[in-house]
């Protein structure tokens, strides 16, 4: 039987490798362009499906609607795994529109925001609900307003996958030992490394003038750094002028197995993925640089000590760093 995967996000693709591991016939049904290049990287079969702005969905409805119908018409009769019930109206949508031979099967393993069910009164709460009340009344879709911390996105209900006789797969608890033999079974064509460090967007979190004295100290130690592939551009990676880059539009998961000592960061969420199936090698670097909110700080902390039952290394000192890096 054909299986699809409709993935517009790492943590999808990571689930879609897990699939593939027991079925050779899965084809990725993807608008994200790193996605592609991670399936050409690998020589895994996929399909592109247009990324469409959120004005094409208000404005082109009816083009929208008959590219949408082009493409699912070129499917085969199979399944369809998918995992995003937020900020993919793409995904909504073409989920909708699929025809009784293609059985949608959701793969609920993300972190699910809460839905916002009463009015609030401010303008960017009302913003969305005037997006969602058009698209539902356009695509005949259910989308609702979600929320996380002070964020507002766009989303469906698992209700709503339930009313639409949609299986529901709950692989949360297993989510993790799937990423795990993942990794395992999949060759990288990358060369080894001694250190690893994880590049992410901080400057959020972390003026420039602190990275910026923090990155030259890095430049220093023996370690190679996984460029973020929304972030490989000239001003990122002058920041590393003496480290060997990895720019791989792989997930940076799929990178461990080359690292022979420690995988580093400062608060990235790989790092609790790496603590367990390498223990003792996974180090966030949080305690060496200065946050612009120490609030933030201690709940990043809490988390991935929490999330990673005590396995990440929180070194209090460049010294301690390098007693690390080196062993």
């Amino acid at each position: 039987m054909k299986v699809y995967i409709y993935c517009s996000s790492y943590q999808a693709f990571l689930a879609g490798l897990f699939l593939e591991l027991g079925n050779k016939n899965l084809e990725y049904l993807t608008p994200n362009k790193d996605i592609i290049e991670c399936c050409k990287t690998l020589g895994i079969s996929y399909r592109k499906i247009k990324d469409y702005r959120l004005s094409e969905f208000l404005k082109n409805s009816e083009m929208v609607k008959r590219e949408i119908d082009k493409q699912i018409k070129k499917l085969i009769e199979g399944e369809l795994f998918f995992s995003h019930t937020q900020f993919d109206i793409g995904c909504f949508v073409f989920i909708s529109r699929l025809p009784k031979n293609i059985k949608p099967r959701f793969l609920n393993f993300e972190q699910e925001y809460r839905v916002i069910s009463k009015f609030e009164f401010n303008f960017s709460y009302f913003k969305y609900w005037l997006i969602s009340k058009i698209l539902n009344r356009i695509y005949k879709t259910q989308i609702v307003i979600k929320k996380n911390g002070k964020l507002y996105v766009l989303g469906i209900e698992q209700v709503y996958l339930k009313k639409n006789n949609i299986e529901i797969i709950d692989n949360k608890g297993s989510y993790t030992n799937e990423i795990i033999t993942v990794i395992k079974n999949t060759h990288i064509p990358l060369p080894q490394v001694d250190n690893l460090l994880i590049h992410q967007e901080l400057s959020r979190f972390i003026s420039f003038n602190e990275l910026t004295r923090f990155y030259k100290i890095l430049n220093r130690k023996k370690i190679s750094v996984k460029m973020h592939p929304n972030l490989q551009n000239h001003k990122e990676e002058s920041y590393f002028p003496s480290l060997e880059k990895i720019n791989s539009p792989l997930p940076v998961e799929l990178v461990f197995r080359q690292v022979k000592n420690k995988i580093c960061s400062v608060n990235s969420v790989s790092l609790i993925l790496a603590s367990k199936i390498y223990p003792g090698r996974a180090i966030s670097l949080l305690e060496l640089v200065e946050w612009k909110d120490d609030r933030y700080k201690l709940e990043q902390k809490n988390f991935l000590t929490q999330k990673s039952e005590g396995a990440i290394l929180f070194p209090q000192s460049l010294h301690e760093l390098d007693q690390l890096l080196n062993l």
